[in-house]
């Protein structure tokens, strides 16, 4: 039958397109994992920016898009209207809070640029987020906020000493002998700049992808669901 056919294409092309889901899904996971464990220590340094860890927001959107496609799966096979409404739903709620996130990350991106610097020496004399620091300055090979001169602002760091960490070369710290100018010159400012732009760049491209991706499933949910509806042998038919 005409109907049954057309029925099977949408099936299959929702599967298709679902299996696409459930892989992004499982990179926004694997891929927000690989962030924090490699250079979750530039977001610690923040103190007021913790909710725009975009390693977080990742993770968990990779979580709910897991839970979304295994819904679509089940729907598909059992051939279920009321399954596939909650997915067309979940997918709808998902694509709408996506749209949210983006708007007010737009509109708050100069003021997190603004006060960068600001919050990066609040988290230059927190003792709490030391070893943070010194992952930071041995990895991209900077000292301080704009320079090696920041830590005079720390109460230990002061009579031009700067953390081990800062030095080119070992024994210029604490008690070591003209560790400014041993230290590396360049601030790590910079850095946490390019981590912040280049997270929300990602985010944004992830974002972008599943929205068209979520746009393609909605549609073809939808036509599945009025299939269903309208030719009630076709669930006898794969029965």
């Amino acid at each position: 039958m005409p109907q049954v056919k057309s029925f099977a294409c949408v099936r299959i092309i929702f599967m298709i397109l679902n299996v696409l889901l459930l892989l992004m899904g499982i990179a926004m996971i694997a891929v927000g994992c690989y962030v924090q464990l490699s250079k979750g220590n530039v977001l610690i340094l923040l103190p007021e920016y913790e909710f725009i860890n975009v390693v977080a927001v990742m993770v968990a959107s990779g979580i709910i898009v897991l839970v979304v496609s295994i819904i679509g799966f089940c729907g598909a096979c059992m051939m279920s209207q009321c399954m596939l409404i909650i997915y067309f739903t979940m997918v709808l709620v998902v694509f709408a809070l996506q749209i949210s996130v983006g708007i007010i990350a737009y509109i708050y991106r100069d003021e997190v640029n603004r006060s960068l610097e600001d919050q990066l020496l609040v988290g230059l004399k927190n003792r709490k987020v030391q070893q943070s620091w010194d992952l930071i300055q041995k990895n991209f090979k900077c000292c301080g906020v704009t320079g090696p001169e920041d830590w005079s602002k720390h109460g230990e760091y002061n009579n031009n000493n700067v953390p081990d960490s800062c030095c080119q070369y070992s024994g210029c710290g604490i008690g070591g002998v003209n560790a400014y100018k041993a230290a590396y010159q360049k601030g790590c400012l910079n850095q946490a700049k390019m981590f912040i732009s280049d997270n929300f760049l990602a985010l944004g491209a992830t974002g972008i992808a599943l929205g068209l991706l979520q746009l393609f499933l909605m549609a073809i949910s939808l036509a599945m669901i009025c299939c269903l509806r309208k030719g009630k042998h076709i669930k006898s038919t794969y029965a």
